[in-house]
């Protein structure tokens, strides 16, 4: 027997169409049919219609879709799918209106906040700053994950290291790498970060351009002179030895190790028919620091950080991907958001914990901008989570 239809109240289509805007962002899909193809329906079904997802998305009479596809994609989402659904009676909604001595107003009449809006001086202060972007060591808004800072600071201890730091986007790799970066510095080491994220196209064209680039952008971070045009001799050698060559009279030559820090290195997955050589000679370093006249190389430590997974092919004994230390970032527990929280100098409640955690998870960057928002609006997390706020979080 066919399962009744359902489609989402008209109060909640907003928070639902953020809600996939941002479990789209972070599964970094290609596109929307492949977003849907990847959702769990049942045990022996996996993968949804475009057309399905777009009636759930549209909401009203117009968009309703089978029980099954509904409570799938509400679990997909991370929208509680009782509440949400046309019909549903949210007297606790109305309960947290009058406990905030709110007067409701329709949803489609709310203001719309977005990043791009105007704000007031008392708004960018550092008490209440944007969250965009990674955030530095000093900052009361950097929060831990201890079982990762303390192994990855142990990680980079040991001679020849090779780090590799995964995860989605927004979850705060490179947060951790300004974090790993500042401890080694205070422990003595040399350290030179890169963001691939920011290299110019017209530095990534050829494997030899982008090699004499990132020479250079480590002398740069390290205060040495460039040499590269001085030195490098494609007629001899090729880009790779050129490199290898530079790296072992420049940057290997003091007795302090070197922390070679690469953000965002997937930026290379685009170009496949040069970045493949660039990642053998990381595994070569790498590798060449296990060997008895490695000595040179063991002074290297290397965290490689990244969003997916590497897709362009490669050979198993020349990528970087499948050796040295795997670390995966994950969304905050409990701890970590009450820690959160009281760095805005919220007062929580019991609940608050997991209301939040019930309705957008551990996402660092999720909850970031609903503390910003509710101290800018000067509004209770309570209230922000359970009104249908129409908001873009533009991720």
């Amino acid at each position: 027997m066919p399962s009744r239809s359902l489609c989402v109240h008209p109060d909640w289509i907003e928070q639902v169409n953020q809600a996939y805007k941002t479990a789209y962002e972070i599964s970094r899909c290609p596109n929307q049919k492949d977003f849907a193809d990847r959702i769990d329906v049942s045990p022996t079904q996996v993968g949804l219609s475009i057309d399905t997802l777009n009636k759930f998305l549209a909401g009203c009479e117009a968009g309703k879709v089978d029980r099954a596809y509904f409570y799938a994609l509400c679990k997909r989402l991370k929208l509680d799918a009782e509440q949400i659904q046309e019909g549903y009676a949210n007297a606790e909604y109305e309960e947290v209106l009058a406990s905030e001595g709110v007067k409701q107003t329709p949803w489609h009449q709310a203001p719309i906040q977005t990043q791009n809006d105007t704000l007031e001086p008392s708004q960018l202060s550092s008490n209440n700053p944007f969250p965009e972007g990674p955030l530095s060591t000093t900052s009361p808004f950097y929060i831990q994950r201890p079982n990762i800072e303390d192994f990855c600071v142990e990680a980079i201890g040991y001679d020849g290291c090779l780090l590799r730091i995964k995860s989605p986007r927004l979850m705060g790799k490179t947060s951790l790498l300004f974090y790993l970066q500042a401890v080694a510095r205070n422990q003595g080491y040399r350290t030179a970060f890169l963001d691939l994220k920011r290299q110019d196209d017209s530095r990534l064209k050829n494997l030899d351009i982008f090699l004499r680039c990132f020479c250079t952008n480590i002398s740069n971070e390290l205060n040495l002179k460039n040499q590269i045009n001085e030195e490098w001799d494609i007629s001899l050698l090729g880009s790779n030895d050129n490199c290898t060559a530079y790296f072992r009279k420049h940057f290997l030559c003091d007795s302090t190790p070197l922390l070679l820090l690469i953000d965002g290195i997937d930026t290379l997955f685009f170009h496949d028919k040069w970045a493949r050589f660039f990642f053998g000679l990381l595994r070569f370093w790498h590798e060449t620091s296990r060997e008895d006249n490695g000595a040179l190389w063991r002074k290297l430590r290397i965290i490689l950080s990244y969003s997916t997974e590497a897709y362009i092919p490669l050979d198993s004994k020349e990528s970087p991907f499948n050796v040295g230390i795997p670390v995966e970032l994950y969304e905050f527990e409990s701890s970590q958001i009450t820690q959160l929280l009281e760095a805005y100098k919220f007062t929580l409640g019991e609940d608050t914990i997991p209301m939040i955690m019930k309705i957008v998870g551990g996402h660092p960057h999720l909850i970031r901008f609903a503390c910003y928002y509710c101290k800018r609006e000067s509004i209770s997390l309570k209230y922000f989570f359970w009104r249908p706020i129409k908001i873009n979080f533009d991720l």
